[in-house]
């Protein structure tokens, strides 16, 4: 890519124009039925168009362009084509990532709203969503109607277009939507250089040689799946296997199948995945079953826990699953994506810290570091709790943590705020009351949300700020609670959401639990009953109807929503333990 400009200068429309005659490399879209192969070479040329129709169309240069659209390969084409012409494309999220077509519409109505006359609409074969519904000022394209393929076009070079708007690596390249785990979604102004400085930081983090192959079932909608695995394969010109993440949840054999079929190197998945694939997939379906190939399985988004990896490697090693290419990484939106990455086919480290010891300002206690968790059983108890490397910063960034004042903590091992800087971090968000790309500015770093330490030079994350639960001068965490109630009960923690709330003018620690059926929650009502004499903070266990534990689009779970939601009303109960 060097060849072209600097990295620092580099532009996403550079990396397409470098990609015009690729007709080996590309994607392998599955069509719900079976893999199809576009190449690069077509991808390019059909984006190309499609900037072109924008410009044909006489959309305003800049315009944000919103894309709701059903297939990773129809959002490809469009976004790519968006930025080939100087318009910012917004991945939105799908219907059933959103909890139902009043929310995308709300979504809509409020980015429309937010940019005016600057923004239009691209939409998919998708009936769940009509014309009708939409705000009539708001302009609307109907993708499956034009004739991309048919068009001809000359891909020009960025260096030598004249007519068009020629975007700078500090100018918008698109609008990444947070998950919004701990609040409302906000919209994050990502650079041409952000997003190149980022690949090529994880580019060098893990030790890629030329020949390697990506496998993603992530949405492109989040910053893991777009920059993650899409935007690194095209950088690096991997191809890249793409399917959706509904093709993985009906099916979640079907990842691990295409892995061995394609002969994958990389695949990125939260810790969620890894869990799924154990409780879901069955051994007899496992016998040719070959995942030799795959040499980096990064594993981040979220919380990482010592069980799943460990049943994960029980189940799959005789598969040709090596535990030591689980890599934990770290990142947010705000900073593109990544942050911090694991040592690269090393085995996954963590340690066994005291639970009392966590707060600001304080040194965390080390009571073991484990190499090999496959040694023994580190299932914590209520007075431990562990907590996983997640590697040094990525080349250009710079992570340290902060007290409650924003003062840096100089010592290692101390808890505090974690805080990013660097090339990466993103130019800042889209506000509210935003208009015409006003921003609240990041200024090179940003603070993350995230408490957690440094030690030899790595980064350990335990929790987010807002999910600390504060009780008798005590410190708990949500995420925490949920592991062990999760080994009490025997179900997954997704299936639980911990999190405090007054009720009764007191303060109380809930644990909301779903239930598939009302038999399944008597089982659980009765072990419930068991955990009230183990020193658990638990105040009521309240039993509720499967799917109603509010997650963003990214599948994280939403606390402060299951706060509201119980406050006023809106669960639906099968039982409350108290």
């Amino acid at each position: 890519m060097s060849e072209l400009k600097t990295k620092e200068n580099l532009l996403i429309n550079d990396l397409l124009f470098n990609l015009k005659d690729e007709k080996i490399k590309g994607h392998h879209f599955f069509n719900n039925k079976e893999f199809e192969f576009e190449s690069y070479s077509t991808l390019v040329k059909n984006a190309f168009k499609f900037g072109s129709y924008l410009n044909e169309q006489a959309v305003v240069t800049r315009s944000v362009c919103l894309l709701y659209l059903t297939t990773p390969k129809e959002i490809l084409t469009c976004f790519y084509g968006a930025i080939s012409k100087g318009f910012i494309p917004l991945i939105l999220p799908a219907i059933k990532a959103l909890s139902g077509k009043e929310v995308l519409l709300e979504r809509i109505k409020e980015w429309h709203l937010r940019f005016e006359k600057n923004s239009v609409l691209v939409i998919g074969d998708d009936e769940s969503l009509s014309i009708e519904q939409l705000p009539k000022s708001l302009r609307v394209i109907l993708f499956d109607h034009l004739d991309i393929s048919s068009q001809n076009i000359e891909i020009e070079s960025p260096l030598n277009r004249m007519s068009d708007f020629v975007p700078s690596s500090n100018d918008i390249a698109y609008i990444q939507l947070t998950s919004a785990s701990t609040g409302k979604s906000k919209g994050v102004a990502i650079s041409h250089r952000n997003v190149i400085h980022n690949v090529s930081g994880i580019t060098e983090a893990s030790r890629l040689t030329k020949g390697e192959f990506g496998c993603s079932w992530l949405p492109l909608y989040h910053d893991m799946g777009l920059v993650g695995a899409e935007i690194f394969c095209l950088y690096n010109n991997y191809s890249l296997v793409l399917m959706s993440p509904y093709n993985f949840l009906r099916k979640p054999l079907r990842w691990l199948e295409a892995i061995d079929q394609f002969k994958c190197t990389l695949s990125p998945a939260p810790n969620f995945a890894y869990s799924y694939c154990c409780d879901l997939i069955k051994d007899d379906k496992l016998t040719d079953l070959d995942l030799s190939s795959w040499k980096v399985a990064y594993n981040g988004s979220e919380p990482i826990n010592v069980d799943t990896l460990t049943r994960f490697n029980e189940k799959f090693k005789r598969y040709g699953y090596k535990s030591s290419i689980m890599t934990p990484v770290y990142g947010l939106a705000e900073n593109t994506l990544g942050v911090t990455f694991d040592d690269v086919q090393a085995e996954a480290n963590f340690l066994v810290i005291e639970r009392k010891n966590i707060a600001f300002n304080k040194k965390v206690k080390i009571v073991e570091e484990v190499f090999d968790y496959s040694l023994k059983n580190y299932s914590t108890t209520g007075q431990y709790l562990t907590a996983f490397s997640l590697g040094k910063s990525l080349s250009g960034q710079f992570v340290y943590i902060v007290d409650e004042e924003g003062i840096v903590i100089n010592h290692e091992e101390t808890i505090g705020q974690v805080v990013v800087r660097g090339n990466s971090v993103a130019l800042g968000y889209i506000t509210q009351e935003s208009i015409d790309f006003e921003l609240k500015e990041f200024n090179g770093a940003v603070e993350t949300g995230d408490i957690g330490f440094i030690r030899n030079k790595k980064l350990y994350v335990i929790e987010r700020i807002k999910n600390i639960i504060i009780k008798n001068g005590e410190n708990y965490f949500a995420n925490d609670l949920e592991t062990q109630l999760s080994r009490s009960f025997g179900i997954d923690e997704g299936r639980i959401a911990v999190f405090e709330v007054t009720l009764n003018n007191s303060s109380n620690i809930v644990a909301l639990i779903e239930a598939r059926t009302t038999e399944e929650a008597k089982i659980l009502n009765n072990k419930s009953r068991m955990n009230l004499s183990v020193d658990l903070p638990i105040n009521s266990f309240i039993f509720v109807k499967k799917g109603q534990i509010p997650k963003t689009s990214s599948g994280k779970k939403q606390h402060f929503k299951c706060r509201a939601l119980l406050v006023e009303n809106n669960l639906s109960i099968i039982n409350v333990e108290s």
